[in-house]
């Protein structure tokens, strides 16, 4: 059993099969609250889930290379290289690198503007959804506790 929220997640994001039922169970219930203290820090109405900036690698299917900007729960936005840019509610197909994890998620453009994409999460496996909560959750935490003047959390942004 691990004792604090932080450990549980660390625990995700280093291996998720370790982690025991009922800690999994609490871990869920802390995000979910994580989550709706950190979306009221936002101030967003539109978002059903906070964004925090994350740089991770990774590849968009039929472009290449990408780096991710910021993540949700629900969705990320990529910063995209190259002359051929997706278009909007075109299938995604993304594979992010997150520790030692390959993260596969499929969804849909949502928003495009220069070189940033934003996509919507549909589809991810329960293990990599759990991963990709820990991650979001892991620098939602470092945010909230550095609690800067200007708010630590994303507000909107061009593209949002």
């Amino acid at each position: 059993m691990h004792g604090t929220f932080e450990e549980r997640n660390r625990a995700l994001l280093e291996d998720p099969r370790r982690l025991p039922q009922p800690d999994l169970l609490l871990w869920k219930e802390e995000r979910d609250a994580l989550a709706r203290r950190a979306l009221e820090r936002q101030g967003s109405t539109r978002r059903r889930s906070p964004r925090a900036e994350a740089v991770f690698s990774g590849f968009l299917a039929g472009h290449g290379g990408v780096f991710t900007v910021d993540l949700g729960f629900e969705g990320l936005s990529l910063r995209i290289s190259g002359q051929h840019r997706p278009r909007r509610a075109e299938e995604a197909s993304v594979r992010l690198k997150v520790g030692s994890h390959s993260l596969y998620l499929f969804g849909r453009v949502a928003w495009i503007c220069d070189d940033r994409v934003g996509i919507h999460v549909e589809q991810v496996h329960p293990a990599d959804e759990r991963i990709l909560h820990a991650a979001v959750c892991k620098e939602l935490l470092e945010l909230l506790r550095a609690d800067a003047p200007t708010g630590p959390l994303l507000g909107r942004r061009a593209g949002d």
